[in-house]
């Protein structure tokens, strides 16, 4: 695992898109896990500004979906307004699984990615979930909210993972993520050998080396 730390969410999005095209170009990948959220915003505005040409030959998996209640629908909606331009190559997730070499995914303040909350089983590969009271607070929507889902067991077969966590609100989670009795979902991928864990100043700044045995590495 690697874990690397920008100045701010913009290079942290141009490093991501740098990242990203050597992993697709050295997979030779068709497919690219992506998730909906704030963080990842920097990465698309870049997307729809450079028109990257790796990106032409890529179906991109939506990695989560809400699927009841006033925000059904609400992360495809997302894909629309932030990549419009990669809109028809968008895999809306569906219950048929979909394979990727690569996956970018965000960092949920409860530890998820896409929506495997805590205390689903590591193994889980895709389906429906109750999401927990936090995440429900975050989208603002009812308590009985359910999604459908990629977990750790589908992203756990992927070659290469970005986990993207910028803001100071993601400093908590980080230090439980990279301690050693981290229960969070987001830690059953740490020991993957092609993760990699990206930051800016305002959440990995105050992360010291002793709160971890991995250097946390400048990228200029």
């Amino acid at each position: 695992m690697k874990i690397l730390k920008c100045k701010d969410p913009q290079k942290t999005a141009i490093f991501a898109n740098t990242w990203c095209e050597e992993q697709v170009n050295s997979h030779n990948s068709n497919n690219l896990f992506i998730p909906a959220g704030n963080t990842p915003v920097p990465l698309y505005q870049l997307w729809e500004q450079k028109r990257p040409p790796y990106l032409d030959k890529l179906k991109f998996l939506q990695v989560d979906e809400v699927i009841n209640g006033p925000h059904k629908g609400i992360f495809k909606r997302f894909f629309e307004q932030h990549i419009p331009f990669y809109k028809n190559q968008i895999s809306w997730i569906s219950g048929d699984p979909v394979t990727a070499d690569v996956a970018i995914l965000g960092l949920g303040l409860n530890g998820h990615v896409a929506f495997h909350e805590p205390g689903i089983p590591e193994h889980f590969k895709i389906g429906c979930v109750r999401l927990s009271e936090d995440t429900c607070q975050n989208l603002n929507t009812p308590k009985d909210t359910w999604g459908l889902t990629y977990g750790v067991g589908a992203f756990s077969k992927c070659q290469k993972i970005l986990v993207i966590a910028c803001g100071s609100c993601k400093t908590k989670i980080l230090k439980e993520l990279l301690s050693d009795n981290s229960n969070v979902p987001a830690s059953f991928l740490k020991h993957h050998p092609g993760l990699t864990i990206i930051g800016d100043e305002n959440s990995l700044g105050s992360l010291e080396t002793k709160d971890t045995d991995l250097i946390i590495q400048q990228v200029s």
